[in-house]
């Protein structure tokens, strides 16, 4: 810490302390784990989460060397190898600098073979411009949503009062062991008695951290929603003008899978992340119920 680096030991105690996670624990006092009055960083259910990848579930780190000069970096692919074409500068005769996409792979029969930015760039805009759904049925989309979110409004009220309501019976179920601690004599039983309550009082905290999260969002539904019909409406907005994080944000909430740069000027092999492709597929007016003869074993009629 002296020289302005923290090992992986300090580290360690940070991710493994219960107080950032609004837990009180102080097992050298006797103080059993218990919500404090500060506010916490994180949840008791992402501590729980961190605990488990400390143990052995931890996932492999996400690389964050891409340049804001190639935000498609890594997302789009080599035409014969399918692998995803890194990018540099090239400098010309007169010294000045061109970026282009590149393959690198050692195997491949297009290795070092270049494209330039503009032409790469370009095309993925072209194709990222013609994802603009009606403005119909962005308006249908919304209306759903806001559907869900009253239903999950409701759902969160009714989780809340079942919460409520197994808290009661942990109170009840702490007191009567109390009780029983007080009439008790033998040292083994009051020790089970007390790792009991101890057992209650951590699922205690459990459940006020899921009833806290379970309260009523903080922001209304016009507010919430608000950057994502947006970006639904039309996904090139956001790369046109968003930062880097917000382009890279765009392609992926747009194309799940890597593109495939063609040569001849455009992006293949691209597959529409849900939201659109629901929303394609409802403008699609070929889309029909499907024939009973068409499942095995043959279903009803489905009403036809």
């Amino acid at each position: 810490m002296a020289n302005g680096s923290v090992s992986n030991e300090r580290v360690k105690q940070i991710l493994t302390n219960p107080i950032y996670a609004g837990i009180v624990h102080v097992p050298s006092w006797n103080v059993a784990p218990r919500l404090g009055k500060h506010e916490p960083l994180i949840s008791i259910e992402t501590f729980n989460e961190i605990q488990d990848r400390l143990k052995g579930k931890a996932r492999g780190a996400v690389r964050a060397d891409v340049s804001a000069d190639f935000p498609l970096r890594g997302h789009i692919c080599c035409p014969s190898c399918g692998n995803p074409l890194t990018a540099n500068y090239s400098k010309g005769r007169q010294g000045a600098a061109y970026p282009y996409y590149l393959c690198r792979q050692r195997a491949c029969d297009l290795r070092g073979k270049s494209y330039a930015r503009e032409k790469v760039e370009g095309a993925f805009e072209a194709l990222l411009r013609s994802v603009t759904p009606a403005k119909e049925l962005v308006e249908l989309a919304a209306a759903a949503f806001r559907n869900h979110w009253n239903k999950q409004a409701m759902n969160a009220d009714q989780s809340r009062k079942a919460i409520e309501k197994e808290l009661a019976e942990i109170e009840r179920k702490v007191k009567q062991l109390l009780d029983r601690i007080v009439e008790a004599e033998s040292p083994t039983v009051i020790s089970a008695y007390e790792n009991r309550i101890a057992e209650l009082e951590s699922t205690k905290l459990l459940l006020k951290d899921k009833m806290a999260r379970a309260a009523q969002p903080k922001r209304d539904f016009d507010e919430s929603f608000r950057n994502a019909l947006a970006f639904l409406a039309s996904p090139w907005n956001l790369w046109k003008n968003g930062s880097l994080a917000e382009k890279k944000m765009a392609l992926r909430l747009t194309f799940p899978k890597h593109l495939v740069y063609d040569p001849k000027g455009a992006v293949r092999n691209t597959e529409l992340s849900f939201p659109f492709k629901m929303l394609f597929d409802l403008n699609n007016p070929k889309m029909e119920m499907a024939h009973p003869t068409g499942f095995e074993p043959v279903a009803p009629r489905l009403g036809i």
